[in-house]
Order: structure tokens, then sequence, then C-alpha cells
């Protein structure tokens, strides 16, 4: 490897540190194309459109993937929530609200979703007039393998946590899966910084000259916190339930890397399913208390907290189609984003 080759790794590592970096996951998103948009259940993706019509709407760059023809996916993570919690703080007074996944997810049915979004993905950038490796070439490639030692086949749980806005926090569960069954990064939700190294390097061998390397993350949420905090503003603590694609950099996004350059495509916009799954059913409150900060002091300041449980309903069938025609969508539009950009 060339000296100019070694300086070229360092830019691009440094590159991809200020253009894959999160804090956290549900920290402002930072860099090209803003922040993410609010997420809004009402405004629903209408399935029938053509990516080519929604595209611009929904997927913006962080800098611009270019040159790209030849794509081999080296992970393809899909993120489904299975429990969310917020709380809103309030002086003295704490509200939260906590919920599950409403229904009961087959890893049969769930599998067949997310081969097909694999499947689907590929034929898009191949419609493109894009190559895509299969998987078995990528893995043949010496050059691939430390960054193959990085990646797996097994589920695992991520859980993102921190505040969402002024005297409020969310806490949300996820179970990670990869998409078609292929190995993805075990940290494929935020890169750490040797995986991104690890990226560079590989990008600059023989034998990836002319292959851009394609890491993509989804997330699958059910619900959409409301919560208020402050002292003004009073604690509260609420859910609103449907299904949707999560927005942001962090959560749903698709980064290309390759010698002649790369980038970062991200969804602003929530894809929102219009047909709802999820029935509300009763919501319990709980026994609100209010205790003394410190038990042995008389003297101390209180703390009251309330919280509730709202029972749900899922017509999973539902959810499952949804589920196929979101990711169907996304990958449409992202196709369509890469090759037209701005």
């Amino acid at each position: 490897m060339t000296k100019d080759s070694k300086h070229s790794i360092a830019r691009l590592a440094l590159a991809l540190a200020g253009g894959l970096a999160a804090t956290t996951a549900l920290a402002i998103t930072i860099g090209g194309g803003g922040d993410a948009r609010d997420v809004d259940l009402k405004a629903a993706y209408d399935f029938n459109a053509d990516p080519a019509t929604t595209a611009a709407t929904y997927i913006v760059p962080r800098g611009t993937p270019k040159n790209v023809q030849k794509v081999a996916i080296a992970s393809l993570c899909v993120s489904v929530t299975d429990a969310r919690s917020v709380t809103g703080d309030s002086g003295p007074f704490t509200a939260s609200a906590s919920t599950p996944f409403p229904g009961t997810l087959d890893s049969a049915r769930l599998g067949e979703v997310l081969d097909g979004f694999r499947k689907q993905l590929v034929a898009d950038l191949r419609a493109g007039g894009i190559t895509v490796l299969e998987p078995s070439e990528l893995a043949a490639l010496p050059s691939f393998q430390k960054l193959a030692a990085k990646s797996t086949t097994d589920p695992f749980e991520a859980v993102d946590s921190g505040e969402i806005g002024k005297g409020t926090w969310s806490k949300t569960r996820m179970q990670v899966l990869s998409a078609g069954g292929q190995p993805m990064l075990k940290d494929c939700r935020a890169l750490t910084p040797g995986t991104m190294m690890t990226i560079a390097r590989t990008i600059y061998e023989k034998d990836m000259d002319g292959v851009t390397l394609l890491m993509g993350t989804v997330t699958l949420d059910f619900a959409k916190a409301k919560a208020a905090g402050g002292f003004f503003r009073g604690a509260k603590a609420d859910f609103e339930f449907g299904q949707y694609i999560v927005p942001g950099v962090e959560q749903t996004s698709f980064t290309f890397s390759g010698k002649n350059g790369g980038g970062t495509l991200w969804l602003k916009q929530a894809i929102v399913s219009g047909d709802n799954p999820f029935a509300t059913g009763d919501t319990t409150r709980t026994k609100t208390e209010t205790k003394l900060n410190n038990e042995y002091d008389i003297n101390s300041g209180t703390t009251t907290t309330s919280g509730s449980k709202t029972m749900l309903g899922a017509n999973m069938d539902l959810w499952y189609s949804n589920s196929a025609n979101s990711l169907k969508a996304l990958s449409g539009m992202l196709v369509h984003a890469l090759k037209n950009p701005k």
C-alpha cells in the first residue's frame, strides 16, 4: 500500500467518523439534511405511489454517493421495537408510561419479510443498472475478512435511551435482526471507530477495486412517545400507536463507501402505514405515590410519581403486510435517490 493510499485511508476514516458517528440514537441529527421530521402518524404513505415521486420528500443525503456501479452489501440490519417507555418530569412531579409490543411475532413470518426486503433491494439496485455482488462473492474476497470478523447472523438486543425534549426522556428496546440471514455488523446501528477504520482500509485493497460497500440499518416502531416536562408544562407521559419506519440518520440510513467516494442516504420522514394494525384498549393508571427525596429528613423535598399502562391488540397479518410494503417503498426510494443525486 502506498504512502498516498495510507493518507487517503486516514482522510476517509475521519470522514466516516464525522458522517456516521452518533452521540445517542435519540440525539438531534447533525449534518446533511438537517433534523428528521417529527413523526406524524396521520401522514400515511401511499404504497401505490411511484418511489420516484416520493424519494425527494423521504430520502436525504449526508454526503452524496457518486460513481456507484458495483455494490457489495456488507451489512443490512433491521431493528424491531419490542418495548417503549417515556417519562415527563416537572419539578416534584413525574409521569411515566410504558408499553410492550402488542402482538406476538412469528420468527418464520418475520424472516420472510426481512428476506423479501433484501431481495427487493438487490432487485432495485440491479434494475438501476448497478451490479450487486452475491454474498458468496463478497465472502470470498481476502480483503473482506477483517470486516467479516466484526459481523454476525445472530439476532441481538439493543436499547436506545436519552432525553427527547425538555424534561422528557424515552427508552426503546429493540431486537436487531439480519435481513436475509446474511452477516450484519455487530455495531450496525452505530458504527464504532474501529469498524469505520476497517471499512476505510478494506475499500482500498486491490480486490475491492470498483466495489462500493453498502451498510444499511432500518428501524421499525409501533408507538410515538408523547411527553411533557418542565416547571410550567406539567408532567405528562403517553403514547400514540401506529406502524412506521423510524426517520433519522441513526435509525434508518444506508451508507455507501468506496475508493472513489461515498456518503449516506437516510430517511427524513417516517414511512407510516395508513392501515393501523393496533387497537387501543383500556388504560390502567398506576397508584400515585409521593415520597420524600431524603427519607431521613422531614424537611426534605418530595417527588410525586404516577404512571399508566395501556392494553393493546394487534392484527398481525396486517402488520406483516404493512412491514413488507413499507420496506419495499424504502428500497425503491433509496435506489432512486442514489441514481438521481441532488
